[in-house]
């Protein structure tokens, strides 16, 4: 591994090995003294082990390894994804070029996020699409699970279309009342209810996983069972391997106080207290902008803080490793920052939120930059027991 770069993802080697070895490596990978078949299946039939994390590294870095899997969702909820997701991208290029809505309706905001939508009706087709429907595409989808495990999960999967939904429910304009405007309910609405189906399946899944390892967990049995789990609960083992990297020290100071003052700006926007008129869209930006601000407080704070905080940073470097790196860190606060600098609520409230959103930005292009042409990463970091 020695081209390895701080926060790239390692392919395990044994990517084509069966289902009981999987269920064996991932066992044993996290109960080191316990060699019994019951013990395996256990682990496997389980939520995601803990990260392991090593002690830092050149540069401050920090290696950790998990242990994940996939879990691929019944077909027809595969295809409900796909269909959404196509519907999503064919009506924000419509929207782009004011086809699905009236010129003089259109402001910033609606050209920013149907630029996303773009972006999210890809990866949502991505996630949602069976490997075979992908062809040689496949490799993305299996890229992408290992930069977010999460995404290889019903309930993240779930998440990501609820969060598109509400985003493109709270854009419509509601005067005049249109057929566009039944259009676009529809693009928000079927995001929302597919998310909420996707919870279904996730929720029937987990019961019938807890089912299967109380009538398996016996020894023989069990061992002997193994290969069914995998292909009964249409899972696969899936390896992580990550660097969690470091961005320089003035450009964290400065994301993160970023962070803190969007989180207050995000309160003081929704509790009126700046005096601006907050739409419906508004508040619901609002309300992500809080969360999004205390993933990059989480990304750009010191690890030492959180750590009696339920480990949360470790536990979001697990769920998604791709915050791990530079460049999805950059990714990040670059989409943060573009939602915010059209914001445009009224006031004072607009040189906040442009102000904001340009330093995301630019801290974004800081890191970009930083990782592409400030690191000598082959030489600077290794994987243990590479030599």
């Amino acid at each position: 591994c020695n081209d390895c770069a701080p926060g790239e993802l390692v392919e395990p080697a044994s990517k084509g090995r069966d289902s009981a070895e999987a269920l064996e490596q991932v066992g044993g990978g996290f109960l080191a003294g316990v060699q019994n078949a019951a013990g395996v299946v256990m682990e496997a039939l389980q939520d995601d082990g803990v990260s392991e994390e090593s002690d830092p590294g050149a540069g401050g870095h920090h290696w950790f390894q998990h242990k994940s899997y996939v879990h691929h969702s019944h077909i027809t909820v595969k295809m409900v994804g796909v269909f959404v997701a196509i519907g999503l991208i064919v009506i924000s290029i419509l929207d782009l070029f004011g086809i699905a809505r009236d010129s003089a309706d259109a402001l910033p905001f609606h050209y920013v996020h149907n630029i996303w939508n773009l972006f999210f009706g890809v990866l949502m087709i991505f996630m949602d699409a069976p490997a075979k429907w992908l062809g040689k595409g496949a490799v993305w989808q299996t890229a992408l699970w290992q930069k977010a495990p999460s995404l290889g999960k019903a309930r993240g999967r779930a998440l990501v279309h609820f969060y598109v939904g509400v985003i493109n429910l709270a854009m419509v304009n509601w005067s005049p009342f249109t057929l566009w405007t039944i259009v676009n309910l529809a693009r928000g609405g079927s995001l929302v209810t597919c998310s909420v189906i996707m919870l279904l399946n996730h929720h029937t899944y987990h019961c019938q996983r807890r089912s299967h390892v109380r009538r398996n967990f016996n020894g023989a049995a069990a061992a002997a069972k193994a290969t069914e789990a995998l292909h009964e609960f249409q899972e696969e083992a899936l390896e992580v391997r990550s660097y969690i990297a470091k961005n320089h020290c003035t450009t964290r100071i400065v994301s993160f106080l970023a962070a803190i003052a969007l989180i207050v700006i995000s309160i003081l926007g929704m509790i009126n207290v700046l005096g601006a008129l907050f739409s419906p869209f508004h508040y619901v930006i609002g309300i992500f902008n809080f969360f999004w601000a205390i993933i990059i407080a989480l990304i750009d704070g010191e690890a030492s803080w959180f750590a009696k905080c339920g480990n949360c940073r470790v536990n979001l470097f697990r769920w998604f490793p791709v915050f791990a790196t530079l460049p999805g860190r950059s990714m990040l606060h670059f989409y943060v920052g573009s939602i915010n600098v059209v914001m445009f609520p009224g006031g004072i409230m607009d040189y906040l939120y442009i102000a904001l959103g340009t330093t995301l930005m630019v801290c974004s292009l800081l890191m970009f930059f930083h990782h592409n042409y400030c690191l000598d990463i082959p030489k600077m970091m290794k994987l243990p027991g590479s030599t």
